[in-house]
């Protein structure tokens, strides 16, 4: 008996617990989700349809509305009276073929009757496995909280595909650096420095029975790395941001296949970290909104420009609505306060929109730069040298073709080059009168000897245009080509065609010899065998094929190239050199305070538009470019991850070699020169162009690729009269009258005759962060920008 009731006993207990976990799970799910989403899928449907049964006879047979409300009621009313813990079942049915009476013994009656047992012998069924299901969800969630003993790093995917696997692989491969995260400068609030020691944990989110059995083969072979803990869950990730709030670093990756929802998934988690913040804030935690705000750090995959707009608009979405109760208690001061920390909180979380195509141009330009082709420059080389002919030739301008054109166009900036783009396609008028479109200045740009930097030929590949497109190159130009149709197959095989009809040229010289200079071919390539077969092509002993295959997700989707990402610090350090000449500029102001050089300040400023990160980017990447047309040696100063080394490059002998000859010359360069009259101004811009003429030339160069660069994105002209007109619509405010990024619109896109006079007219000095991107480039690349 006693061990009899001691069984009893301990069943009861566990039955409690078992019902206490299923409310508090749902519950949870009710609060952060909402009765429609809590509820699942299988229960709603079943709830419906006994709404549905015990509705439809009394609709059917009663005379009006009134009547069958009535008899609803009444058939509910008996439903709660009879049905019993002991035979819950038994009693739905009586009290069903109760309520059939009204349809009398028809073939309908009959029908309803068999839809009626089915439905109440489905009931409990349902409803312990959705128990079942919210149980286990609650497993899951306490998981985290024995997981984070062990790992204070954790990376979690939307969802499982090959690119989230590439990633997660190449995490675990380097576990090590994962497990010791340490950003370039002043770390964020030291938060990376307590993980080092610990396992990386990789989530992967929204991972149902049906999931796990498809895609069990990839996460196996992810488990099979051994270096890290893998966990699955069915949770999104948008529901986990509680449960991972408990780890020190949480790195969130929406990398699904649809691009759109990617976007969305990642907007909505941005806001859910801000709301879980706010509960916590409001709970009396006030320094839950600093936590937060350095633990996120989210990515997200995208391809559309206008995805930046949507991103930009979520530090100013307000963070408490008027509906939510738990904000219900606060006045109007407190909710002005928790609005203003929320948005500090938006703008302090890492957000990193990547695009694949544009990841895999900027890698291919970096590891194999345009200048690869050109002969090199030196120091001393005269500014009156006949300009070398740059020729970039892309075949096929589909997604990856265009990002090719629109990347090289601002990368083939160089001193004494001459560019030249010839884009070709079979619908090559077509997407020639889309770019005349969306780009117009680029398009419109004419190079040195009047012919249009960019030009497009309507051919398909191996007909006579084709060819004849081919032979209009001039006999001295420098060729590197691309070959980007969006087969595999057919890259390599224009690109061996292609390989084929530069070395006949150069034979018959049509093209001149240049040795080891002579045209590079670059076919995109996606499969690894393909890939690698076209690598052996070229290291065949016998006959080398010489093309260069580029494009590998795995390469692309990496964790150098993702999560230690150093161009993106670099990004960051060239968003801080501004920072600093703004500081210089605006010395009564935050921006002229120390603080406003600190780490995280400038992160928050970093991330206040999607254009300023990527125009950071893009002048980062365009780094060892401007080495080179300094005449130095780009590949000794960087690695195989693209990581700076800095060998003889310190900042001494930097300065050196822009002909400075003291710190003072860089400090003076770094400081507006807007401090008198226009015709002082003038006089000062012009004196240190006689003085500092390297630098000077530099800086031109680097205007003239960020004037290319906004072009390619869409960007246009703006005139100081169309600047004040837009300031009196209320379309831009007076502190941001030199841009509109909604119109794409930019008062110093313009060469530097014009934006002299425009800077001159603002009375600033637009001249300056051009030369601070030159003369900081060292401690941009060794992140001491922020060690003062």
């Amino acid at each position: 008996m006693h061990i009899t009731a001691f069984i009893w006993l301990f069943g009861t207990f566990a039955l409690i617990a078992l019902l206490f976990a299923t409310v508090a799970s749902f519950a949870s799910n009710v609060r952060k989700r909402g009765w429609s989403a809590a509820m699942g899928k299988a229960l709603k449907f079943i709830v419906l349809a006994g709404i549905v049964a015990f509705f439809l006879p009394y609709v059917l047979s009663a005379e009006n509305m009134g009547n069958a409300l009535e008899g609803v009621a009444v058939s509910a009313y008996s439903l709660l009276l009879t049905v019993s813990v002991q035979a819950p079942t038994g009693e739905v049915i009586e009290v069903a073929h109760k309520a059939l009476e009204p349809l009398g013994y028809s073939w309908l009656a009959s029908v309803y009757g068999v839809f009626v047992n089915i439905l109440a012998f489905a009931m409990p069924f349902v409803v312990v496995t959705t128990a079942i299901g919210r149980l286990r969800q609650r497993l899951q969630h306490l998981k985290f909280l024995v997981l984070r003993k062990d790992h204070r790093v954790v990376y979690v995917f939307s969802d499982v595909n090959d690119t989230q696997v590439a990633l997660a692989r190449d995490i675990l491969l380097h576990r090590e650096e994962a497990a010791h995260m340490v950003a370039m400068g002043e770390p964020k609030k030291d938060v990376r420095n307590r993980v080092q020691g610990t396992r990386p944990l990789i989530v992967f989110c929204e991972m149902d029975e049906q999931r796990r059995e498809d895609k069990s083969t990839l996460i196996q072979d992810i488990r099979d790395q051994g270096k890290g803990d893998v966990i699955l869950v069915e949770d999104s990730m948008c529901n986990l941001v509680g449960e991972l709030s408990k780890f020190d670093n949480i790195y969130c990756f929406v990398f699904g296949d649809e691009h759109a929802q990617n976007v969305e998934k990642t907007a909505e988690l941005i806001n859910r970290i801000c709301s879980e913040s706010a509960n916590a804030f409001v709970s009396g935690n006030g320094n839950e909104l600093e936590i937060y705000a350095h633990k996120f750090s989210v990515y997200c995959t995208h391809e559309s420009q206008e995805d930046e707009l949507v991103f930009d608009s979520l530090a100013q979405r307000d963070p408490t609505p008027r509906n939510r109760p738990e904000y219900a208690g606060l006045s109007s001061d407190e909710l002005r306060s928790l609005q203003e920390r929320m948005q500090i909180t938006r703008s302090n979380i890492e957000v990193r929109l990547v695009s694949l195509t544009q990841e895999r141009v900027f890698d291919v330009l970096t590891q194999h730069p345009l200048y690869d082709v050109l002969d090199p420059l030196s120091l001393t080389s005269q500014t009156d040298v006949k300009p070398q002919e740059l020729w970039v030739v892309i075949v096929g301008l589909g997604r990856n073709g265009l990002e090719a054109l629109k990347t090289t166009y601002w990368m083939g900036r160089l001193r004494g080059v001459s560019l030249h783009i010839l884009g070709i396609d079979a619908r090559g008028r077509a997407i020639a009168e889309e770019l005349q479109s969306a780009c117009p200045e680029m398009m419109a740009e004419l190079g040195e000897d009047k012919r249009p930097v960019v030009r497009i030929v309507e051919a398909r590949t191996f007909t006579p245009s084709f060819t004849h497109a081919l032979q209009t190159l001039p006999r001295n130009a420098c060729i590197y080509a691309m070959v980007t149709l969006g087969s595999d197959q057919l890259d390599l095989n224009v690109a061996l065609a292609l390989r084929r009809t530069f070395d006949n040229m150069i034979l018959t010289g049509a093209l001149k010899d240049r040795g080891t200079k002579n045209p590079m071919v670059l076919p995109l390539i996606n499969a690894h065998e393909t890939f690698n077969a076209a690598e052996r092509m070229s290291s065949d002993r016998q006959e080398s094929f010489d093309i260069t295959p580029f494009g590998q997700t795995d390469d692309v989707f990496s964790f150098h190239n993702i999560v230690v990402a150093p161009w993106e610090h670099y990004a960051m350090s060239m968003n801080g050199a501004y920072d600093e000449v703004w500081a210089k500029d605006e010395p009564n102001t935050l921006r002229g305070t120390s603080v406003y050089m600190d780490f995280d300040t400038t992160a928050r400023e970093y991330s206040e538009y999607e254009i300023k990160k990527l125009s950071n980017r893009t002048s980062t990447r365009h780094i060892p470019y401007r080495l080179w047309s300094l005449g130095l040696d780009p590949s000794s100063h960087f690695n195989a991850t693209g990581s700076f080394e800095q060998k003889d490059l310190t900042n001494e002998r930097w300065h050196k070699a822009l002909g400075l000859a003291t710190a003072h010359d860089a400090d003076l360069l770094l400081r507006p020169q807007n401090n008198g009259s226009n015709k002082e101004t003038k006089a000062q811009l012009d004196s240190l162009r006689k003085t500092y003429p390297i630098v000077c030339a530099l800086a031109d160069l680097e205007h003239d690729r960020w004037v290319a660069f906004y072009r390619s994105q869409g960007w246009r002209d703006l005139t100081i009269e169309e600047c004040q007109k837009l300031v009196d619509m209320g379309v831009i405010s007076k502190l941001s009258v030199h841009q509109s990024p909604k119109l794409r619109r930019h008062c110093y896109l313009c060469n530097i005759s014009t934006l002299l006079e425009r800077g001159v007219a603002l009375n600033d000095d637009p001249f300056v962060y051009d030369r601070a991107a030159i003369v900081e480039t060292q401690r941009i690349l060794s992140g001491s920008i922020f060690q003062g």
